[in-house]
């Protein structure tokens, strides 16, 4: 499956929106369990089935993490962190970091298991908020 992904830029004065970059990026699989993400201007950050992955803009991947044992059902990125929620009814939180030799990547700092499969389906949504 191939993915093709544009990057665009927003002004608000004057109104416009523009393609700052674009890629093609190849699915070993289909999957409807596809979640995107953008931090700021610099990544991107893709849910694909049980595995995440983060890219540059111009398609590098930067990180790939596959914590989970069953598809990540929700994430949310902001300017510290990343978390995501599975059906296997974990949370994961990993934490941005600057690697002097390899750039904007994540760092996996926390494994959160949640309940029973027989009393909840999974987690639907993540919301993070910056105190």
């Amino acid at each position: 499956m191939a993915l093709k992904l544009m990057c665009l830029s927003h002004n608000l004065f004057p109104p416009l929106v523009q393609q700052v970059e674009s890629f093609s990026l190849t699915l070993n699989r289909f999957s409807s369990h596809i979640l995107l993400e953008a931090k700021n201007s610099n990544c991107i950050v893709l849910a694909v089935e049980e595995q995440l992955m983060v890219y540059s803009l111009k398609g590098a991947l930067l990180a790939s993490f596959k914590d989970h044992s069953m598809p990540i059902s929700s994430i949310c990125v902001d300017s510290f962190r990343v978390v995501t929620a599975s059906q296997d009814l974990s949370l994961r939180v990993l934490t941005w970091k600057n690697d002097p030799d390899h750039g904007l990547t994540l760092e996996s700092q926390y494994h959160l298991l949640g309940g029973s499969q027989t009393m909840s389906r999974f987690v639907h949504a993540v919301q993070c908020q910056c105190l």
